[in-house]
């Protein structure tokens, strides 16, 4: 086991302290960079977003101690290490409790927030559901608030392929795709229900990979039965396809990401990875096996996923350890294979992982969320930055042809007792002659007749009548064989 303990104190910034246990690397190589923000209060959430003009931005919510109810959007941007540049606490108009769904840069660097919550002094609570576009500099350009008789939510939110915003969520009763220009307009909506007796849901959202373009959303029944099916939306919001998808309703899909070459998608759903074909069809899934350094194996909760320059992936997550949720992360082939992986421990509390980004340039892994019983109050948020895995390749020993070597008489009548061998090239060693059962009955040292056209010649003697394999090796160790029969 391998140990770290690093402390960092700056402005608004303490080290999160992690004792790494790390699987055949040293841990100096490993854990790069880690950071915590927050303050005496609590801070959730932990989303990321990479930032065009560098470094990141980390979002969640926070609240004071005590039981005031007086919940903002926190908003930290960082440097490429993590360091902070400033810092932000955002009053959200309704909002006295705030809980970020997710997070999206556009191609001007504005982000977009999909957020939820309400007004806790006030009876009867029912999620409310606010996007708050921000400029570069975290300043408000606008909120969009939707308040309907039933509780509004996102629940996906990514960059359309014209550079426009796409969501789903449930707004005003019913589950929603939706499309929303960084001006605050809404170019297209399209509410979607299961079927004629349930409402349902729509959560996971992606985008097709093809030249065919659209969106894929999951939509799966809310109140009976374990259905759940893909629907296809164009660019302007109308199904034109629908794609059964088997397993249980409540099975939801996270990070879903298209593979290179229209060669499918692949996501995490309950913990695990799941692959589909171009089709969408299921090809397999995928637990992540993890062996602590002390020998208790688990699994790693997959949570998300990304592509790595070199063709394999990273996921993030978590594993239930040392009394708590602790962080999780592992390098993957395409075929759901763990090529590296580790945890990083800490005690007291749970570690939530809820933002993945690989490193532009180095490939190495940042990752984000939040800590239940952070160093700074009650809840803080934190960053970390891991180095990137080197896979060493294993390829083995090439394996040199096995060569016919001429033997005759063959096979070796009764009568006869003496074996003639020929082989296309000198042999070094000697020449071995085995049974059945692999055991060496008789051997002769090679000589340099092996090569002539009278061959080299074997005395057989007392060789009993049987099946046997002739073996001799050349200088360039090509393996020269001859099948005997004895009679």
């Amino acid at each position: 086991m391998a140990i770290q303990l690093c402390l960092f104190a700056m402005k608004r910034i303490i080290g999160f302290c992690w004792l790494i246990l790390l699987l055949a690397w040293p841990a100096k190589a490993q854990l790069l960079q880690q950071r915590v923000y927050g303050s005496a209060g609590e801070e959730m959430g932990g989303y990321i977003t990479a930032m065009q003009s560098g470094g990141y931005l980390v979002v969640g919510s926070q609240s004071k101690a005590g039981p005031q109810a007086d919940g903002r959007l926190f908003l930290v941007r960082t440097n490429a290490l993590g360091d902070t540049l400033w810092t932000r606490a955002r009053k959200l108009p309704h909002f006295t409790s705030v809980q970020v769904r997710a997070v999206c840069e556009n191609a001007a660097g504005q982000v977009l927030v999909a957020t939820s919550g309400g007004d806790r002094t006030t009876g009867g609570f029912i999620d409310e559901a606010m996007l708050v576009l921000l400029t570069p500099q975290g300043d408000t350009l606008w909120t969009r608030y939707t308040n309907g008789p039933t509780g509004d939510f996102y629940s996906s939110l990514i960059l359309g392929n014209d550079g426009n915003f796409v969501l789903t969520g449930s707004l005003n009763t019913f589950p929603q795709w939706l499309k929303i220009s960084s001006a605050g307009q809404v170019l297209a909506q399209t509410n979607i229900t299961y079927d004629a007796t349930d409402i349902g849901n729509v959560t996971a959202l992606f985008k097709e990979n093809s030249s065919r373009g659209g969106y894929w959303v999951l939509n799966s029944k809310g109140v009976v039965g374990n259905e759940r099916k893909l629907l296809h939306l164009t660019e302007t919001g109308v199904v034109d396809q629908v794609k059964p998808l088997y397993g249980r309703a409540s099975s939801f899909l996270n990070s879903v990401l298209p593979m290179p070459v229209q060669s499918g998608y692949l996501a995490c759903q309950d913990g695990r990875l799941i692959r589909f074909n171009a089709a969408l069809d299921t090809l397999w899934t995928r637990l992540l096996p993890y062996t602590a350094p002390n020998g208790f194996r688990t699994y790693g909760s997959a949570r998300l996923v990304r592509p790595l320059p070199d063709g394999n992936l990273v996921v993030a997550g978590g594993v239930y350890a040392n009394s708590g949720t602790r962080v999780y992360l592992s390098k993957v082939t395409p075929t759901g294979q763990v090529l590296r992986d580790t945890v990083l421990y800490r005690t007291g509390g749970d570690e939530f992982v809820n933002g993945l980004e690989v490193e532009a340039g180095t490939g190495n892994y940042v990752f984000s969320g939040y800590a239940t019983q952070g160093p700074l109050g009650l809840a803080d948020l934190f960053f970390g930055r891991q180095a990137a895995w080197r896979t060493l390749s294993t390829q083995a020993p090439a394996r040199q042809p096995v060569l016919a070597l001429a033997a005759w008489p063959n096979p070796v009548g009764a009568g006869q007792s003496q074996l003639r061998v020929r082989s296309g090239q000198p042999l070094a060693g000697e020449l071995v002659l085995r049974d059945a059962l692999g055991r060496t009955v008789r051997h002769w040292p090679a000589t340099r007749a092996v090569t002539s056209t009278e061959g080299q010649a074997l005395p057989l003697g007392e060789v009993p009548a049987g099946l046997y394999l002739l073996t001799g090796t050349a200088p360039d160790g090509r393996r020269y064989v001859a099948r005997v029969l004895r009679e």
